[in-house]
């Protein structure tokens, strides 16, 4: 469909500027009409994708809450991961969608290592492929699971932590451009051609006696 649209569009766009008599412009609006139409899907679904991750990372720290305060509050993983799976589920949303994926993946057999790790390679959240080590860690040593997963809440809120003074620095630099490109501009106008036009007035009333 977006190859038809191309094509219908460079040429209905060659045709509206009177140049679908050469060949050459003709097959250059073709495929440009080609290569824009066939990008808007890659880049809408590029956009959704990203969308989706933004909402999950957005909640995933409240999602380890949860699984942490049910875990420690008694519950095996599988009850306390199905609790806060009807917790999240009731909002909707991604992380419910794949939370209930994981729940369903780990019912029919699967590791929760594995599950989580999955779970990574769909979303392209890397903290389920962590979470999915730590809980394997865990088992395989025989730490309590609710350490794991307490583990990884403290790495999450320091990484964000450290990415929210990341961006302030970068803005703080960004600023820089603004304030020399606009405000020293403006400054340099207010003071100085004040200043010009009142000396070429007095020039102007000095005669030449």
């Amino acid at each position: 469909a977006s190859v038809v649209v191309g094509v219908a569009c460079g040429y209905a766009a060659a045709w509206y500027l009177d140049l679908d008599d050469s060949p050459g412009v003709l097959l250059a609006a073709i495929a440009s009409g080609i290569f824009v139409f066939v990008q808007m899907p890659f880049g809408w679904l590029a956009s959704r994708v990203a969308a989706q991750r933004v909402e999950i990372l957005t909640n995933f720290a409240v999602m380890l809450d949860l699984l942490q305060i049910a875990v420690e509050g008694g519950m095996g993983l599988a009850a306390a991961w199905a609790t806060v799976t009807d917790a999240i589920g009731r909002r909707g949303g991604a992380l419910a969608a794949e939370l209930r994926r994981v729940d369903v993946q780990v019912g029919l057999g699967a590791s929760w290592p594995q599950a989580l790790r999955d779970s990574s390679e769909r979303t392209g959240v890397a903290e389920f492929g962590a979470l999915g080590s730590l809980l394997g860690q865990a088992e395989r040593f025989g730490t309590e699971v609710g350490r794991a997963i307490r583990v990884q809440c403290d790495a999450m809120r320091h990484e964000e932590v450290e990415s929210i003074e990341e961006r302030a620095h970068r803005a703080s630099v960004k600023v820089v451009l603004p304030l020399v490109g606009l405000l020293l501009p403006a400054t340099i106008l207010v003071t100085c051609v004040p200043l010009l036009i009142m000396g070429i007035g007095a020039l102007a009333d000095v005669s030449p006696d």
